[in-house]
């Protein structure tokens, strides 16, 4: 007679503990979200987690729900694309002329430091409110960005350039040999982190803007309309949406490290 098997979780693979304590959590924070809506009684102020994914359900059944979430997507992905290239290319210059770096100390400092409202309403003066959501993603990440490439531009040590010059190599040589390992974590881990920033910058705007096609209309109006249970359900696309980027940033993080300990091992 067979005996049954057991399972222990100290037997499951890591990919499966992993998967398992995050739905653990997960599940967690959906039964207090439930309680919390079960205590309150008012499903027009909170609604309960049921009714947010059955709306979110019959919303990702039609295509304007894709075509907004495509069109959020592609200002975001813009701003993230157009504040890599504005920021490395702002840092190598800055790291070039020192006067330059002093110039634009303030103006980094500023761009961190001030309210993401406050650029939005400022915008929205002088630029079409299409233009606007991807622009501010792009410029919430652009000190990231600015900083990380400063940081790793000043990483080579100095005896590696001094050889490098010593032995005449070219500019092609040295930016396979020396620039482009040293910048390489730099930049992804700049990714890493600006996934998450832009995609609340760019929501943001769309929000205190309302572009015609876009998600931060759609939520708007569902808070105007007291459409709770869709604005809820937007907002948990939005978060879906965001671990999905992360998830994908970290995947081509841990990509890119591996390749860069393989390289330093080979050489």
């Amino acid at each position: 007679m067979l005996s049954p098997r057991t399972i222990s979780i100290t037997s499951l693979d890591p990919f499966m503990k992993k998967a398992l304590k995050y739905s653990l959590i997960v599940l967690f924070w959906l039964g207090v979200w439930w309680l919390a809506s079960a205590l309150v009684g008012m499903p027009l102020i909170l609604p309960s987690p049921l009714d947010v994914l059955i709306k979110l359900a019959q919303m990702s059944a039609t295509s304007t729900f894709w075509r907004v979430m495509l069109v959020s997507t592609a200002r975001v992905t813009a701003g993230i694309v157009l504040s890599y290239i504005g920021g490395f290319l702002l840092a190598v210059l800055c790291h070039r002329v020192r006067f330059l770096h002093d110039v634009m100390l303030p103006v980094i400092s500023v761009i961190k430091t001030t309210p993401v409202s406050s650029f939005i309403l400022i915008a929205l003066v002088f630029f079409n409110r299409d233009l606007i959501p991807g622009a501010i993603a792009a410029l919430m990440v652009l000190p990231v960005v600015y900083a990380n490439t400063l940081e790793g531009l000043c990483a080579p040590d100095p005896a590696v350039l001094e050889t490098a010059r010593a032995y005449r190599l070219g500019f092609g040589a040295r930016l396979r040999a020396i620039w482009i390992p040293t910048l390489r974590p730099f930049l992804v881990s700049a990714a890493g982190a600006c996934a998450g920033l832009a995609i609340k910058a760019g929501i943001a705007a769309e929000v205190l803007i309302c572009p015609e096609v876009s998600v931060g209309r759609y939520m708007y109006f569902s808070k105007q309309n007291m459409e709770y249970v869709e604005l809820f359900a937007w907002t948990v696309a939005i978060v879906i949406f965001s671990f999905v980027v992360d998830a994908v940033f970290k995947q081509i993080l841990g990509y890119v490290k591996r390749k860069t300990r393989k390289e330093a091992a080979h050489d």
